[in-house]
């Protein structure tokens, strides 16, 4: 008899990539390295791609630190932590400059142009402070895995910001931002940069004329360099951020929306659902992650102080009460999916080991 599936096992088994989402501080970098372990144990060969784990997860995972190069989990490890082997993880972090980098170097027009560009100080703060430039470069390095096809499988868990919804919008954003180069980027003016993040190049040619007067020949001719430099690489740069948005709603990717059980992460989690279906985006799961479950009567407590036992009654309320909350948030969760959403249980259980991963993977899909 064939062995029925979990639905993210599924999503695991026939997708190329698989998107964590959500907000942060609700378990994202675990969630997606466990569900990439559980991918390798289904036999495909994967890599999970993150931005910024902690050193405990590296840990679990059997190495010293996550590294901006892929770096594959021994089979030693596995055989070790008692996991079985069926095909190769990897793990990598994110290094947003260098995947910038790799851009300037795939569209620079010569040599010496790139030169130029990487060098100039103004392409450090453009390469590390344009908005959406992390979660765009999440998606650049993500797809750029993908057309090397060494992969079965890439989980990517989605950069820590403050409003998640910023991932769908980075490619966007740098799109409209390549667009500027049409026209050329000093006559655009600042406000349009402004709202790009680009607050160093507030300025349109006529400010940047007066500008020159007081910054000096030196740095006035570096800041127009660099603009016209980088103006060489619009139409790839652009054309590059259209296709990533394409990617984004293509049939090789599913998105998983992942929240914790409080009402406010609920909520942007189903912001960012409307949102991935709005604009066409592979919806695929909700997970609820550390979902607080009521204690069950243990029956009397034998050689316990009075002390302990009032503690451990006021504990047993409380989580009583937090259970609660939970259900009544998970219950509207369901009336708006339609359907019920996907419980984590909470677990009092650190993860420190590959077999702590490989234990979580069988919660997360239970």
């Amino acid at each position: 008899m064939t062995e029925t599936l979990h639905p993210i096992e599924t999503l695991l088994t026939t997708r190329r990539t698989v998107v964590c989402l959500g907000p942060g501080g609700v378990g994202k970098t675990t969630t997606s390295a466990a569900l990439a372990l559980r991918a390798a144990g289904l036999g495909r060969k994967t890599l999970v791609l993150t931005v910024d784990p902690a050193h405990r997860l590296a840990n679990s995972l059997g190495l010293d630190r996550f590294d901006n190069d892929e770096q594959e989990i021994s089979r030693e490890r596995f055989e070790a932590a008692g996991v079985p082997y069926v095909a190769p993880l990897y793990a990598m972090m994110l290094d947003t400059k260098r995947v910038f980098d790799d851009i300037v170097e795939r569209y620079a027009p010569n040599p010496e142009v790139r030169s130029r560009i990487l060098a100039s100080p103004f392409y450090k703060e453009a390469s590390t402070r344009l908005a959406g430039s992390q979660e765009y470069m999440a998606m650049e390095k993500l797809y750029a895995l993908l057309q090397e096809r060494r992969y079965d499988l890439i989980v990517l868990d989605t950069p820590p910001t403050v409003h998640a919804l910023d991932f769908l919008d980075a490619p966007g954003r740098l799109e409209e931002f390549m667009t500027l180069g049409d026209d050329g980027l000093a006559a655009k003016g600042g406000r349009a940069l402004g709202r790009l993040g680009l607050g160093f190049l507030r300025a349109n040619t006529a400010i940047l004329k007066g500008a020159g007067k007081f910054l000096g020949a030196d740095v006035f001719t570096d800041i127009l360099s660099f603009i016209g430099d980088f103006q060489t690489m619009y139409a790839g740069f652009r054309d590059r951020a259209a296709a990533v948005k394409r990617f984004m709603r293509s049939d090789e990717i599913a998105f998983l929306v992942i929240t914790g059980p409080e009402r406010a992460s609920i909520d942007e989690g189903l912001f960012l659902r409307e949102r991935l279906v709005a604009d066409r985006m592979p919806f695929a799961s909700f997970l609820v992650n550390r979902t607080r479950l009521p204690v069950d009567d243990a029956g009397p407590l034998e050689d316990e102080t009075p002390e302990v036992l009032a503690a451990l009654r006021h504990a047993a309320e409380r989580m009583g009460v937090l259970a609660a909350r939970d259900a009544r948030e998970l219950a509207r969760l369901d009336k708006a999916l339609g359907h019920q959403a996907l419980r984590i249980p909470e677990s009092a259980d650190d993860i420190c080991a590959l077999r702590d991963l490989h234990r979580y993977a069988g919660t997360v899909l239970a």
